[in-house]
């Protein structure tokens, strides 16, 4: 128990090690330099600034249906999340995955542990998560595959659109056979641990039990469906997070064309470049905005401001989250002499 407890408080501390390093990184990369931002500094201060508030609502919204989606598909077990638990959970796992290279995995690792503090069973948790991330995506795809080419000159060939189209709708089907993929997997992974202790035949035998213990954990379809809205919101208010930025400094950029850079940055958000696709988004949101006719200044303006309320902000409120579960869990753990992650209720997250 001594050790074990010992190991948990190094990785707490590791974690406020690596927290403080993420934020370091970032106050570094953020603080601006008055010579290449004097100009878009003159735009924000004569826009309507008061909207970012508004903006940030909307990104909290945006958070809030994505923590939404993971609770839908946890849910139908009958598992004890609450909304505002997930919300927490999906905050800090945001700000875990956008401070870290490949963050995704990270995130979704941190998710998972989360969902295990509930006493969610690791299968469930595990399935929950991974559908979540796959609904994402498929929507993404479809949305990108259907409204970039709608902006006129799109950046996307009519081979990319394709290539969208069937990323999305695969996604989709391995959401709704999740139980499916998971018990091929788990019966290939089981026949090749037991080829070493045992014959042919029974490591067949048990790959066979193993598969059938996991076809059990199949997503209803009604899990799938709140799932798949949920997600689309998700993706809806971040759309109008980045719309009500361009309003605010009045640039003069298509409906369209801004629906049409939005996908293009989300796209790009996803690709394992840099953490949270830090640059990689700024750059092609602000490119494709000035493709669709906005001013360089009042666009940099604009991803500035986007960048701060679905981005910036995010990290240290994250961090913070996740330093206060942390704490609440490791308490528990003290209080009641033992280290196995115990059920406690959500009211106990807010004290």
């Amino acid at each position: 128990m001594g050790i074990t407890l010992r190991r948990r408080w190094v990785r707490l501390t590791l974690s406020y090690v690596v927290a403080i390093a993420g934020v370091g990184i970032g106050a570094y990369i953020l603080v601006p330099k008055s010579s290449e931002l004097r100009a878009i500094a003159t735009v924000i201060n004569d826009s309507d600034t008061w909207l970012l508030f508004v903006a940030g609502a909307l990104e909290l919204l945006s958070i809030w249906f994505y923590a939404l989606t993971t609770r839908a598909l946890a849910q139908q077990h009958r598992t004890n999340v609450s909304r505002r638990y997930i919300l927490l959970v999906t905050i800090a796992a945001s700000a875990i995955g956008n401070s870290l290279p490949l963050g995704a995995g990270v995130s979704a690792l941190y998710a998972f542990r989360k969902l295990e503090d509930r006493s969610v069973p690791k299968k469930e948790a595990a399935l929950a998560v991974g559908a979540t991330n796959a609904l994402a995506v498929a929507t993404l795809a479809l949305l990108a595959a259907l409204t970039v080419p709608l902006g006129g000159d799109s950046v996307l060939s009519g081979a990319d659109v394709v290539v969208l189209l069937a990323v999305g709708a695969l996604s989709f089907v391995l959401v709704g056979y999740a139980h499916f993929v998971v018990g091929v997997v788990s019966y290939a992974l089981e026949f090749l641990r037991s080829m070493p202790r045992y014959k042919v035949a029974g490591a067949r035998r048990r790959a066979q039990e193993r598969r059938a213990s996991n076809l059990r954990f199949e997503l209803s379809r009604s899990s799938i469906a709140f799932g798949s809205l949920f997600a689309f919101l998700n993706w809806l208010f971040d759309l109008l997070a980045l719309l009500l930025s361009v309003h605010i400094v009045h640039a003069k950029v298509p409906l369209f064309g801004v629906v049409a850079a939005y996908f293009v940055g989300a796209l790009a958000a996803n690709l394992p470049i840099t953490p949270g696709g830090l640059g990689v988004v700024e750059g092609s949101l602000a490119v494709s905005l000035i493709a669709f006719g906005g001013g360089k200044t009042s666009v940099l303006a604009a991803v500035l401001l986007y960048r701060l309320v679905s981005f910036w902000i995010w990290l240290p409120l994250g961090w913070a989250v996740h330093f206060v579960l942390s704490y609440l869990n490791h308490r528990r753990w003290k209080d009641e002499g033992r280290v196995e992650t115990s059920e406690f209720s959500a009211k106990e997250v807010w004290m």
